[in-house]
């Protein structure tokens, strides 16, 4: 008996090339997955008070004014942690403190984090300054609202 095993066809081998290549980037895709995830869980949640400093920077450069936050915290329940910022304070330019939010809730999903997005911020209880200076300035929160309004009409 001569058993005679066919050559697989050109179309065939290109379909298995691509598959094999396919297979190999779809675990290292997910190879990536878990180490990010490992490294959120394992590094970042259990540190993210150790970022507050950064933190307050980055919200005081944006905003242009002093920024303080008391703590900083991470809830770890499910794939993505929620993040829980205690006491936020926005100063005016004389120090006064224009915004107290005493408790900020950050959720995030994986769509906003592709987006570099939140998923949900609650703000709870904040208490806003609103002030107007002696030059008429509107002040809300320590920034003026007055710039760019007031030669409109």
């Amino acid at each position: 008996m001569d058993d005679i095993t066919p050559v697989p066809s050109p179309l065939l081998k290109a379909c298995a090339f691509i598959a094999g290549w396919s297979l190999a980037l779809l675990l290292f895709a997910w190879f990536l997955f878990a180490v990010a995830w490992g490294a959120l869980h394992l590094v970042i949640v259990p540190r993210i008070g150790e970022l507050r400093p950064q933190l307050e920077a980055t919200a005081s450069r944006i905003l242009g004014v002093p920024v303080r936050i008391q703590a900083v915290a991470a809830h770890s329940s499910g794939m993505i942690p929620a993040f829980e910022l205690t006491n936020v304070s926005v100063f005016d330019a004389q120090g006064r403190e224009a915004l107290l939010l005493p408790r900020i809730l950050v959720s995030l999903s994986p769509k906003s984090l592709l987006n570099m997005k939140f998923d949900q911020l609650y703000f709870d209880r904040p208490t806003l300054n609103v002030r107007r200076a002696a030059d008429g300035n509107i002040y809300v929160a320590g920034l003026d609202f007055s710039k760019g309004g007031a030669d409109s009409g």
